[in-house]
């Protein structure tokens, strides 16, 4: 819960639970290629902007985390990960399936997958790689980690061909007081929007 003065965090956390929301709709819709026709969003004409709606421009027409994570989404070539939840318990097993889309021609591709704790400690790393189809998705693999001593939560970031370009999932842990965890997602919102 909110205090009135922690305003500015709230919008930093309801915007990163918007913001993972809209983008995980949207690759699961694109990893279900020519099963699913798409995903439509109704952008900017709301009679009020508000995290319960699909809006990624704030009331000032800023654009919000959301409209980052869906231009991510929509890349031409995109690794994505499908996972079953944001908030996890010690001792859990993190599981989670990496996917390739690839709306152009057939060709070999990588996907580098790094996990790192709350503080920036390196869990798992993997590289998976894989022919491609021409617009088609491929599920390059899975990757498995058992959840102990991750502070508030953790990072899985998928790079792609070896290129700076990159893929951040937040995720959560279920043990951590609620502080740590807002403090957790602002310092993550601060950072991702800094590079903005």
């Amino acid at each position: 819960e909110f205090k009135p003065e922690e305003i500015r965090e709230f919008i930093k956390c309801s915007q990163f639970i918007q913001a993972d929301a809209l983008r995980y709709s949207y690759e699961a819709n694109r990893r279900r290629m020519f099963a699913c026709s798409g995903s439509m969003a109704w952008q900017l004409n709301e009679p009020w902007p508000n995290v319960s709606n699909t809006c990624i421009f704030d009331y000032y027409r800023q654009p919000k985390m959301g409209y980052f994570y869906v231009k991510d989404a929509l890349e031409p070539q995109k690794a994505t990960l499908r996972y079953d939840k944001l908030v996890w318990e010690p001792g859990e097993t993190f599981c989670g399936q990496i996917f390739m889309i690839n709306e152009s021609e057939e060709e070999n591709m990588t996907v580098d997958c790094t996990i790192t704790d709350e503080k920036g400690n390196v869990r798992f790393e993997k590289t998976f790689s894989g022919l491609v189809p021409a617009n088609g998705v491929l599920k390059m693999g899975e990757i498995s980690l058992p959840l102990e001593d991750m502070g508030s939560g953790f990072v899985i970031c998928l790079k792609q061909n070896g290129s700076a370009c990159k893929t951040e999932y937040v995720m959560l842990m279920e043990q951590a007081d609620l502080l740590a965890r807002r403090r957790f997602v602002t310092a993550y919102y601060d950072a991702f929007m800094a590079e903005k």
